[in-house]
């Protein structure tokens, strides 16, 4: 059962390098080819880029991706060529490519690149607004400007729709992307999403709080202490992959932490999906994922205050 957290550690490593790699802002994205035409032999080396390309009907012109790149389904069938942080050079020359889609971080790969003349395009998709400029980016260098604008804005209108006036201040969410231990009935360290992160903004946009005040660590490491610290309403745990262990047996593991307001009135949640780590078009379901559990939140606060005064004697009301 100790396998999934490192499991779901190394996932989030390499979907989200900034956790474990990067510990502070990577640079501005950077173009690297000619604008002479629309590449027709692109090599995507992130899952993130990978799921764009297809959103934006870019996806005949893929021929080579990560091993980590598993969707859309037809992502599984292209020809692999290696890891996010270990891409394989020679396979990369060997598939002829008129463009690279990668990664700011991935700067030995840009050298790499540069010394084969190979057009290259470097995204930074760390945040909220670097996944919508990547989007743009993408399609500016695909010709595909009016896909990726329709994408960009249909995410932005959903977005800017949202956020429910209940009349009150919103929940505090601790939002779990990774943990030792998962499914042995007890809580060791938690990784939790920081407020320099996009799960922060989607927090944001559907009326929430993060729970983790220090803004200055992206994904800090907590014990269950520091879980009790930050006195959570509500307890997201999303588990991108998972092995033997039920969604239960997740949320079982902290109901030991009865002292936690999230865990005291049965506000844990577990999501489950890899969908939940990709900095992709799909961050749009995390959004709808996020604003569904606070909805839940906000109706039991609402039920609960109904009971109280339900209960109160007629003799107390004005």
């Amino acid at each position: 059962m100790k396998r999934i957290a490192l499991k779901t550690i190394v996932v989030i490593g390499v979907i989200l390098p900034t956790i474990l790699i990067m510990g502070c802002g990577a640079p501005e994205s950077q173009s690297h080819q000619s604008k002479k035409k629309e590449p027709q032999r692109i090599i995507s080396l992130a899952p993130s880029i990978t799921e764009t390309l297809f959103a934006l009907g870019l996806g005949e012109r893929v021929v080579a991706v990560t091993k980590f790149c598993e969707y859309p389904e037809a992502a599984r069938r292209l020809p692999r060529v290696g890891g996010y942080m270990d891409p394989n050079y020679e396979a990369i020359v060997r598939h002829n490519p008129d463009l690279v889609i990668l990664m700011t971080e991935h700067t030995s790969v840009q050298s790499f690149l540069r010394t084969r003349q190979i057009p290259y395009l470097a995204i930074d998709n760390h945040n909220f607004d670097g996944i919508l400029s990547s989007f743009e980016q993408i399609g500016e260098a695909c010709g595909r400007i009016r896909a990726s604008d329709s994408l960009v804005s249909d995410i932005r209108a959903e977005l800017a729709e949202s956020g429910g006036d209940y009349g009150m201040e919103g929940p505090r969410v601790l939002l779990c992307v990774g943990r030792d231990n998962v499914g042995s009935g007890k809580i060791a360290r938690v990784y939790a999403a920081g407020r320099r992160t996009f799960y922060d903004e989607l927090l944001e946009a559907v009326g929430a709080v993060n729970a983790y005040p220090d803004s200055s660590i992206k994904y800090p490491r907590l014990s269950a202490e520091g879980v009790s610290a930050a006195a959570p309403d509500i307890i997201i745990d999303l588990m991108a992959s998972m092995n033997r262990e039920s969604v239960e047996d997740v949320r079982n593991d902290w109901e030991r932490l009865t002292f936690v307001p999230a865990v005291d009135n049965d506000m844990v949640f577990c999501l489950t999906g890899k969908y939940l780590t990709i900095p992709g078009p799909r961050i749009i379901k995390v959004f709808r994922d996020f604003r569904g559990i606070v909805e839940k939140f906000h109706a039991n606060r609402g039920a609960k205050a109904a009971h109280r005064q339900s209960r109160s004697p007629r003799g107390a009301r004005l």
